[in-house]
């Protein structure tokens, strides 16, 4: 989590390396994507992503992975959790 918010991205590949929950949430219930998305950290999302975390994440305040770019304007990371979302999701 606290890689994802700095948007150090050697030091997310190095925890993707290893063997991480991707979807673990914090007790606000934010993941580390969606932490990456609202702090508009484009490639550590992307590296989230590629692993296989949850792009249709719900938080516990309602809000969803792409909501967290949406809603400060972030649109490149927004188009990129919108391309990676099931028809479902959308």
């Amino acid at each position: 989590m606290r890689a994802t918010f700095h948007g150090n991205v050697q030091l997310v590949e190095l925890l993707l390396a290893l063997t991480v929950d991707l979807n673990a949430a914090t007790p606000k219930g934010e993941t580390a994507l969606s932490i990456a998305v609202k702090r508009n950290h484009y490639r550590v999302a992307e590296l989230l992503i590629d692993a296989g975390a949850d792009v249709g994440f719900v938080s516990k305040t309602g809000l969803r992975v792409i909501e967290y770019g949406i809603l400060p304007g972030f649109y490149e990371i927004t188009q990129l959790i919108y391309k990676r979302l099931s028809r479902e999701q959308k």
